[in-house]
C-alpha cells in the first residue's frame, strides 16, 4: 500500500503465550515490539472504553484514567513514537502508602517500555498501566531519552 510498509509471517500452529518483534539494522535494534495473546484483545478493550470519554491530558499521545488504569493513545501512531521510554510518576496523597524504597522520592515511578505494556493496532498506539491501589494526588507522565523529557504531562488525579 502507499506510504505503508507491511510484511507477514505465519505463526506456527501450537499455543503461543507471547510475541515479540522488531527490526535490527547495522547499530543494532531499531525497534521492537511484543504482546501477549488475549492481552492485545484487553488493550483494545480499554482503548474502546477510554476513549468514550475526554482525555486527562493531551500531548503527543492522548492520556486517560479510567478504572485504576492510565490508557496512552496515539492516533495515527508509528512505531517510532513509542521508541522512546514512557515515565509514569504517581505522587500520592500520604507518602506512607508508598513503597518503602519509594518514601524518599515522595512518589512512585512506574517507568516503562512500550513493548511490555503496548500494541500497535491498525495505526493507532495503546498502552494501558494499572495505578497502584492508593489515594493518589496527582499523575506526571511522559516520554524520555537520555535525561530528557520529550513530552510531560501534569494533571491531578480525579477519577
Amino acid at each position: 500500500e502507499e506510504g505503508r510498509c507491511i510484511a507477514v509471517r505465519d505463526l506456527p500452529e501450537y499455543d503461543i503465550e507471547r510475541v515479540s518483534t522488531g527490526q535490527f539494522g547495522e547499530d543494532g535494534q531499531i525497534w521492537s515490539s511484543g504482546f501477549s495473546f488475549g492481552e492485545s484483545d484487553a488493550l483494545l478493550s480499554a482503548y474502546r472504553y477510554a476513549v468514550s470519554s475526554a482525555p486527562a491530558a493531551q500531548s503527543v499521545f492522548d492520556v486517560y484514567v479510567r478504572e485504576g488504569r492510565v490508557i496512552y493513545v496515539k492516533e495515527p501512531c508509528v512505531v517510532g513514537d513509542v521508541a522512546a521510554r514512557f515515565f509514569l510518576h504517581v505522587t500520592p496523597e500520604d507518602v506512607e502508602g508508598l513503597p518503602e524504597d519509594r518514601k524518599d522520592y515522595k512518589f512512585d515511578n512506574l517507568d516503562f517500555a512500550f513493548s511490555s505494556f503496548g500494541i500497535v493496532d491498525e495505526g493507532r498506539c495503546i498502552a494501558v498501566r494499572d495505578l497502584p491501589e492508593y489515594d493518589i494526588e496527582t499523575i506526571v507522565t511522559g516520554q524520555f531519552t537520555g535525561d530528557e523529557a520529550i513530552w510531560r504531562s501534569e494533571f491531578p488525579f480525579d477519577e
